[in-house]
């Protein structure tokens, strides 16, 4: 019944023609019977409930590949800021030395002035050794 009454070929049933093919029924029937039109309804709603039902099912279907999708898009691009973070770790370690040298050539530049000082403090304490030794010596002669 719904092939008749598609007449553009288009596979469905559009309100123009619903009406257009009851028209032609009532038209032609000497003896429509309220039973004839329940039946044409009930076609009608069971053919388009079909359809609504295969349609959700490819509503769901697409609503979980995109859901799928979506979740490898954000995995995709959570592990290109994982690699990023190691590059930029990597660049930094890269750039680390350099701030380091400098560190070591004003951490030496240090040392060397208070080993200066250090050589400046034993000289003048072995002076000072010297000098109470002699004095040491001094007195040992005189008692």
């Amino acid at each position: 019944m719904i092939d008749l009454m598609d007449t553009d070929g288009s596979g469905s049933v559009n309100k123009s023609e619903f009406c257009r093919c009851l028209l032609q029924i009532a038209e032609n029937s000497e003896d429509l019977r309220p039973m004839l039109m329940m039946e044409l309804h009930y076609d009608s709603m069971s053919f388009l409930k079909s359809k609504l039902s295969d349609f959700e099912t490819k509503m769901e279907q697409s609503k979980m590949e995109q859901r799928d999708d979506r979740n490898a898009i954000l995995e995709s691009v959570q592990k290109l800021m994982r690699q990023m973070d190691a590059a930029k770790a990597r660049d930094d370690a890269a750039q680390a030395p350099v701030a380091t040298q400098k560190q070591c050539a004003q951490i030496e530049s240090s040392l060397t002035y208070k080993i200066d000082r250090l050589e400046d403090e034993v000289r003048l304490l072995r002076s000072a050794v010297s000098t109470l030794s002699s004095d040491l010596s001094a007195l040992k002669g005189e008692g």
